[in-house]
Formats: structure tokens, sequence, C-alpha cells
């Protein structure tokens, strides 16, 4: 597969980590405090390394990247992943606060903690909403004083919140959450609100205290080329910072997808490889049952099947030409 981002990167010995990160404190507090099935809730080793780069800091305790966009086909578990992520903000250790005698971060608990889980509709934020109640065992709800509702979850006498917002961009202006995870960004875009909602909080982001700042993550799928949405937006944003040809300064963001190469096949032979390379640690994908299935069915357009399910960004049938074919052309001093 394509990787893009440092959670799939292998010096041929051991993985690319940061050398200091709050994600370690964040994987320990998810392990002791939140569940799944019953059991003590464990992320995969996949999820684990993008965390830890997502928080990873520079020398002065900084975050390395401000916000970041995690890419990767359906079912792979983005919406549990930011269930976790945000309880872990809200009562968690996820503020820094000094070093340790062994040189890495010791987190606080945030200060005034406040995350957005943000959608076109109201109905996309369910996916991650209703994740909440088998998440946050009772142990964990008397402990940090937490109230789960269908909108909102509440900590700390009230005091820090998530709560569920959608293409409202006069309601998100002026708000000063810590996290903002941005669900299916490939389907916001002009005529649902989706960039001027982006803008605010946004905005809203930037305008974060110095030793209290804020964060936006994106979980998507491969955006529809042509749609002008906020993800391909972000995508085209941060291939302009890139390379030594790059058009556009490095504004911090972390961009991480595992994508099957452009001239992988769609066929019922190579489908359920290029899949089990492009899941990553979701082994509960089953490749050559219902998403082969899902291919194979002639409703299902082969760009659906390639979007969805091989994380591939591409054309619809009937566009004029695909980006892979087009943009290995482009002259950029050459001028229309």
């Amino acid at each position: 597969p394509v990787k893009i981002g440092p959670t799939w990167q292998h010096d041929g010995n051991s993985w690319l980590l940061p050398e200091r990160s709050l994600g370690w404190e964040t994987l320990a507090f998810a392990g002791q405090w939140l569940t799944h099935k019953g059991k003590p809730w464990r992320f995969t080793m996949e999820q684990a390394r993008f965390l830890l780069w997502f928080y990873s800091l520079d020398d002065a305790g900084k975050f390395t990247y401000e916000s970041a966009v995690l890419q990767r086909l359906k079912g792979w578990g983005k919406d549990p992943f930011a269930a976790v992520l945000s309880t872990c903000v809200l009562v968690g250790p996820l503020e820094f606060d000094h070093w340790g005698s062994d040189g890495q971060p010791v987190g606080r608990q945030v200060t005034d903690a406040w995350v957005q889980i943000a959608a076109v509709s109201l109905d996309q934020t369910k996916n991650t909403m209703k994740i909440f109640p088998g998440l946050i065992p009772a142990e964990t709800r008397r402990h940090f004083g937490i109230q789960i509702g269908k909108q909102n979850v509440w900590a700390n006498g009230d005091q820090a919140q998530i709560e569920a917002v959608t293409a409202s961009p006069l309601a998100s202006e002026g708000g000063r959450p810590k996290l903002v995870i941005r669900a299916e960004t490939q389907n916001w875009n002009s005529s649902n609100g989706g960039h001027d909602m982006a803008g605010a909080m946004e905005g809203n982001a930037a305008k974060s205290e110095i030793d209290t700042p804020a964060r936006i993550l994106d979980i998507c799928n491969s955006y529809r080329p042509g749609e002008d949405s906020v993800g391909q937006r972000q995508r085209e944003g941060w291939e302009a910072t890139q390379g030594d040809d790059a058009t556009a300064a490095d504004f911090g963001l972390l961009y991480d997808s595992l994508e099957a190469p452009p001239n992988a096949p769609l066929t019922a032979e190579a489908a359920p490889e290029v899949v089990e390379a492009v899941r990553g640690d979701s082994v509960w994908l089953d490749a050559s049952g219902r998403i082969l299935k899902s291919i194979l069915n002639p409703n299902n357009s082969p760009s659906e099947s390639r979007r969805k399910w091989y994380n591939q960004i591409t054309a619809a049938e009937d566009s004029w030409t695909e980006p892979a074919e087009f943009d290995p052309l482009r002259d950029e001093e050459k001028v229309v």
C-alpha cells in the first residue's frame, strides 16, 4: 500500500516513533479507565502509533502538529478511536505539565476540557456519540462524575464537556474547545455549510492560549475528486507542502493514510489481498467475505468500491479524467 504519514514508517528494525509524546500517558489512561465489550480498552498497534505521533511534542513542550487527518477505509474503527480520544481529553492527562526525570513529558488534566464532535448532520455524530455508554464503565463515571446524554457527555461537576455539533457556522463561531473531531469531512462542502463550519472551527482553535492549545482531528474516508469537499482541500493543502517543489509553507498538519496504489486491480482474485494490505491492523474486516461481495455487487460502482475499500482517491466513472493521470502532466511554468 501507499503509506502517507509516520504511522506505518519502519527503519528496518522497528517502527519510527516520536522522541517525546503525551500519547504514552493516554495509552495507559485508556487501558485503566475505559472498556470495550466489558474488557479493558486496547488500541491496535496502528492506532497507538498514530496517537503517539498526534501527541508528539517538541523540545519546548509544544505539540508538533496543530491538527491531523486520519484517512482510512470504511470499518477501520475511526469512530471508536475518536470516542476514546474524546474521553481522554475530557478527564485525562493530555495537557503538557512538565518534563519527567526520564526526559519524557508528564501531563496534567486538560484545563476547561471541551470536546466538539462535528459533522454536517446530527445523524453522523451518532456514530461516535453512541459509543460512550459502552466505553465508560460505572466505576469511571463515579470517579470522574461523568454523565452521558444523547448529544452531550459531562464530567467534573459539568465543568468538562463532550458535545455533538452540526453544520451551523454561526453557532460554532466564538467557542474555545480543546479538541474538535470533524467526522466524514469528505462529505463537507459548500452546499451543506461544511466549508463555513470548518473555517469557524479553525478560527476557534487558532485563538487558543499558548499553554492550553486546541487541536483538530479529521476522521474520513477518501474524498471524491471534483466535489471540492473539506477533505479534498485538506489533502491538496497538505500535498502543496510536500517535496522540494512545495508551493506552500508547512502549516502543522499531520496527514496519515494507508491507500492502495493506483494500479491495484479491482477483481475477485485481487481484491481480498488489496483490502488486507490497506486495512492495516483492523483485522476484523472480512476482506474475502462480506467486503468482497460488496465489491462484486454490480449495484456498487467501481469508483465507490475503490474509495470505500481501497481508500483510493478515484474519480467517478463519468468524470473527464483521473487525478492520478492528470497530475503528473502538470507544468508549473506554463501559463494558460
